[in-house]
């Protein structure tokens, strides 16, 4: 899992983290190398591929029970929570078109959007 995430999170990481990164995972301390990648990703508020965070939260489940797990879990939390925001009513208008006006709708509206970074 740590060496999927380092693909996926390679362009947040720093030269330093990137060292370290592959230093903990030569160790086998893959649970240390995937916390400092995830503090990266959110720190530079990238969003992870649906798949890759998908695998790595069926990764965590396997770390049930462990000392790491309530911290990887409330970081990947924090990750869900990027991957929506909520859209303003004004801004989902000026996107739509004025509806009012039209027998239907230009595009549907909804309250949350992908955050594309």
């Amino acid at each position: 899992m740590a060496w999927l995430l380092a693909d996926a999170a390679d362009v947040c990481l720093t030269g330093y983290e990137r060292t370290m990164t592959f230093v903990e995972m030569g160790c086998g301390e893959n649970h240390l190398a995937i916390e400092r990648m995830l503090n990266a990703v959110m720190s530079s508020r990238m969003t992870l591929p649906v798949a890759v965070f998908d695998r790595l939260t069926r990764w965590l489940d396997g770390y049930a029970g462990s000392p790491e797990e309530p911290q990887l879990r409330t970081m990947l939390a924090e990750i869900r929570a990027e991957l929506f925001e909520p859209v303003p009513l004004g801004t989902q208008q000026a996107q739509c078109g004025d509806v009012r006006r039209s027998a239907a709708p230009a595009c549907s509206v909804s309250v949350a959007r992908r955050r594309h970074l």
